[in-house]
């Protein structure tokens, strides 16, 4: 049977954009402060240390989930600079890297052809 390539086929998925990114934040900031409770709690029925490192993986938890919700719901906010600015930086550094790795990687093609070439 010939495929004219506008049949929807089964084995092709599609998944679909999520709706905000804000969800999968807060879904990350629940996960992340629920599980540092449980951790807290943990840490302390081990160390005598009882409602003290819960309390202090609790807040640490909220903080850097916050951090995350804010990044991606609303990068404008962000506290730590220009995000856009930084992620450029890190592109031309590793687009940097890349030439850097291609460049040695023809230096060394070619001193392997020369010293081919010039043996007898």
């Amino acid at each position: 049977m010939q495929s004219n390539g506008n049949d929807s086929g089964a084995d092709k998925r599609v998944r679909p954009p999520m709706a905000n990114p804000a969800i999968g934040a807060g879904m990350t900031l629940a996960v992340t402060v629920g599980l540092s409770a449980f951790g807290g709690i943990w840490l302390d029925q081990q160390c005598g240390t009882k409602p003290w490192l819960m309390l202090l993986l609790v807040l640490s938890g909220i903080v850097g989930s916050m951090l995350h919700l804010i990044r991606v719901a609303a990068p404008d906010m962000w506290p730590f600079g220009d995000l856009k600015q930084a992620a450029l930086k890190q592109d031309q550094k590793k687009a940097e890297a890349a030439r850097a790795k291609a460049f040695k990687q023809n230096a060394v093609q070619k001193s392997d052809r020369d010293s081919s070439s010039t043996t007898p």
